[in-house]
């Protein structure tokens, strides 16, 4: 069920947004389901161990990974067997998830009560008070702004409404699962 959680997209950006290769780190680590040592995805990863490490602590700050320390008694060297929480890492992706359909149900409802326009690059929406203010160009690109297809809007934030409710049950579900084995 692991595994299951690591393939959401939102679970992906999230990673993505703490370290460009800490989806990747996370997808190795799934296949090999142990305990690790950071110096196992040097090789996978193709990267030196400075690296990795760097990933991993990044991952540790938010509590996603955790680690044992060992020492060597011959050399006096510390060795870390790392592991995950998957726990944690689904928690705080649904928490985001959460926050995230928040604010796009307060879009959508916002887009249902005003004329909206936006210049070609989508800079960024303005009311229709707003717009004829800057005479209808985009003040951070001087563009004309244009009208928003209300109907095409509405179904484009339902799709992402949708996507991340599908995402927080699959999530839930794995939270559920996860704490009647505890």
């Amino acid at each position: 069920m692991a595994s299951n959680i690591i393939n959401l997209s939102s679970v992906q950006k999230y990673l993505d947004n703490i370290d460009g290769s800490a989806f990747k780190l996370i997808s190795i680590w799934c296949n090999n389901k142990e305990n690790t040592s950071d110096e196992f995805f040097t090789q996978p990863l193709d990267c030196k161990i400075t690296v990795v490490r760097s990933i991993l602590n990044k991952l540790h700050y938010y509590g996603i990974v955790n680690y044992d320390k060992i020492k060597n008694e011959n050399s006096g060297w510390f060795t870390f067997k790392w592991y995950m929480d998957y726990n944690k890492l689904s928690k705080l992706v649904f928490l985001g998830n959460a926050d995230k359909l928040e604010k796009l149900k307060a879009k959508q409802k916002y887009y249902g009560q005003y004329q909206m326009f936006t210049c070609k690059r989508s800079c960024h929406d303005f009311p229709f008070e707003v717009a004829a203010e800057y005479n209808f160009n985009c003040p951070m690109c001087n563009d004309t702004l244009m009208h928003v297809d209300y109907v095409e809007k509405q179904k484009e934030l339902q799709t992402q409404i949708c996507a991340i409710e599908e995402e927080n049950a699959i999530l839930s579900l794995f939270l559920k699962e996860t704490n009647k084995k505890q």
